[in-house]
């Protein structure tokens, strides 16, 4: 018997639309003053796609905010972003919900995979970026891919992946159902996977990405899809071999500016981007004179130079350092105190 999200009646698109609109009033004061003064004016992903050049928020920007979490998302669209990447897996009962990994364990600190839970049980979760992001990181609910249209859906174009690969009819299902087909949704994929025909003949674009073991099949593969990604890997000759196919080419993951202008100069036309206020230079990044190490948080643009949860450097908030504690040799780039050249943004 097929199962979908029991969050998810089907919706008109006003419907739809109204709910996107209404989820503004449970955002606070200051979200929502910037969220309308920097939201950017929506768009269909055809008309995104065609664009010469934007930045996607990579799992809502994750340098930045706890990823895929709905204040990544607000906070995504209130520093200027036009399109918000959201990775779904599903529950035990049926449930679409945000989130990268399949299991809990490295955002959440619980061994369990998300397919063997109910979403009664996930609502206890919550999401633990502060070894990644600094102590002082808020705790964030797991949130429902119901509960993110409704906040997001309409402000930015969606790049909506069924991260496991196994719900594509169903996840199809219910998108259909929140929105019309030349609404902003992107359907995102492996390049090698075959759920893409399903997606164009729901009406949506699709983009095909290709991992390092794939790049040897960038011309055959390109062909089925509206846009295809690239990994940050990519040697030269590779990103010059997906630029040639004629298709808007994303490169992901772009943490730093240096990323992004090297890309440029190799004719990426779009950046799909972790640390999006830092490599966009988003209208409000004000150039710092000192460091904010003594709020707990890390700052847009500062960045370890591993780049994972583990092995970062200590924050202690009480006496304003950063400590570079860990067994390994170690650096901390503060990028928030490097002027933001003109141009540098969209």
């Amino acid at each position: 018997m097929k199962t979908v999200d029991p969050h998810a009646a089907r919706l008109s698109r006003r419907t739809f639309l109204a709910m996107a609109g209404a989820s503004l009033i449970m955002v606070n004061c200051s979200d929502q003053m910037q969220l309308e003064e920097l939201r950017p004016m929506p768009m269909s992903a055809g008309e995104l796609l065609a664009s010469d050049h934007f930045y996607i928020a990579h799992r809502g920007s994750g340098d930045n905010w706890t990823e895929h979490t709905l204040h990544a998302y607000r906070q995504a669209i209130a520093h200027g972003a036009r399109a918000i990447e959201i990775y779904v897996h599903r529950t035990r009962d049926g449930y679409f919900v945000c989130h990268h990994d399949s299991n809990l364990q490295r955002p959440c600190g619980v061994s369990q995979e998300i397919s063997d839970i109910s979403w009664e049980q996930l609502q206890k979760v919550r999401n633990d970026a502060r070894a990644w992001l600094g102590p002082s990181t808020p705790l964030e609910l797991i949130p429902s891919l119901t509960e993110a249209l409704s906040v997001v859906g309409g402000k930015a174009v969606l790049f909506i992946e069924d991260k496991s690969g196994k719900h594509a009819t169903d996840l199809i299902e219910l998108l259909e159902g929140s929105s019309a087909p030349d609404d902003p949704i992107v359907w995102k994929q492996p390049a090698m996977a075959s759920t893409h025909t399903v997606a164009s003949q729901a009406g949506f674009k699709t983009w095909g990405y290709f991992a390092p073991e794939v790049f040897a099949d960038i011309e055959p593969l390109a062909t089925a899809f509206d846009a295809i990604g690239i990994y940050d890997s990519a040697d030269p000759k590779t990103i010059s071999r997906a630029v040639s196919t004629g298709l808007p080419v994303i490169c992901w993951k772009v943490h730093t500016r240096s990323q992004r202008d090297t890309l440029l100069e190799q004719g990426v036309q779009v950046m799909m981007c972790s640390n999006y206020p830092y490599v966009t230079s988003a209208i409000d990044s004000l150039d710092m004179v000192t460091d904010e190490f003594e709020s707990g948080c890390r700052t847009d643009g500062d960045l370890p130079d591993v780049l994972t949860w583990r092995s970062q450097p200590e924050f202690i908030p009480a006496e304003g350092i950063l400590r570079l504690s860990d067994q390994h040799k170690a650096s901390y780039v503060v990028g928030s105190m490097a002027r933001a050249m003109a141009g540098d943004g969209e």
